[in-house]
């Protein structure tokens, strides 16, 4: 188990490796929703405010919108030929979901100098 006194649970950029586990939050804590359900349902780990609900619901539809009018039928891809995807910009992860039918993978990157949404996705 990972040393408590440390409080790195979220810390995602210029912090060392540790081989050990993280706890359990128990007073707090559920299973995710089974797969696929979670994809679209609000994580756990995103923040309590009034609205974050909302936005994880928009930013899902957004995606989902996006990607099927432009990403899957506008643009002149092969998507047949596509197998890894990365997203440079993934907020909460609603781009990835959209791509869920795609037999492709998506990797997920979130930039320095915006909000730390990694426990989100």
């Amino acid at each position: 188990m990972c040393d408590q006194k440390k409080n790195r649970l979220n810390s995602s950029w210029y912090t060392p490796l540790d081989s050990c586990l993280l706890p359990l939050a128990s007073s707090n804590y559920k299973w995710p929703a089974p797969w696929p359900q979670r994809l679209n349902t609000k994580p756990l780990s995103l923040s309590l405010g009034t609205d974050a609900e909302e936005t994880f619901n928009e930013d899902t539809r957004h995606w989902a919108s996006l990607v099927s009018d432009v990403y899957l039928g506008g643009l002149a891809i092969n998507w047949s030929s596509v197998r890894n995807v990365m997203d440079m910009n993934a907020g909460n992860g609603g781009f990835a979901t959209a791509l869920i039918d795609r037999p492709l993978w998506v990797m997920n990157v979130v930039p320095i100098s915006g909000p730390d949404t990694l426990p989100i996705i």
